[in-house]
């Protein structure tokens, strides 16, 4: 790691900052899955899919991984076209 912070210049590298400092400026949000709760969006349709999300996913935990996966998949379709 320390030649790729060398090649990017002091100015991006993370010199000896801890991760409260270095994320101190509040860009990554989060929400903890304790808190969640057990209801989904249940109306909702699952994208695709046909079927309502209350019958899909057994709690908003599941359908938060299913929307992070989906998410992390429609990023890999851009960056291989754009390639």
């Amino acid at each position: 790691m320390g030649l790729i912070n060398e090649a990017r210049g002091g100015a991006q590298a993370n010199e000896g900052r801890t991760a409260a400092e270095y994320f101190a400026h509040g860009t990554i949000r989060y929400a903890s899955v304790s808190r969640l709760g057990s209801g989904c969006e249940a109306g909702t349709i699952v994208t695709g899919t046909k079927r309502k999300a209350k019958d899909f996913f057994t709690n908003r935990k599941a359908q938060s991984w299913y929307e992070a996966r989906l998410g992390f998949f429609t990023s890999w379709k851009r960056a291989r076209q754009a390639v």
